[in-house]
């Protein structure tokens, strides 16, 4: 479901993915929907999913309560902002 997410993400921003920058054009999509505001957002979730990768896949180091709690806030961030929007545009206008 997240990849059709981040695919309806691009198609809105005019991008298209190709797989060798896939993520890259993600973060790319993220930045032009909003001006930039959450680049590093963007950037931290395309970590935490890097590191994600190497604790299930190979010999990464087990992460600590601290990172744990870093990446349950960066993995909400984009539902918050998104519902935040939602609702800003369905307010009625003065």
């Amino acid at each position: 479901m997240m990849d059709a997410a981040v695919q309806d993400l691009e198609a809105a921003a005019g991008h298209r993915i190709a797989t060798d920058r896939g993520r890259v054009t993600a973060i790319d999509a993220g930045d032009a929907l909003t001006d930039g505001r959450h680049h590093r957002l963007f950037v931290r979730l395309h970590r935490l999913r890097r590191r994600r990768h190497g604790f299930l896949y190979t010999s990464a180091p087990d992460r600590t309560t601290q990172e744990l709690a870093t990446a349950r806030t960066d993995a909400s961030a984009p539902v918050t902002l998104a519902r935040d929007a939602i609702r800003s545009r369905d307010r009625p206008g003065p």
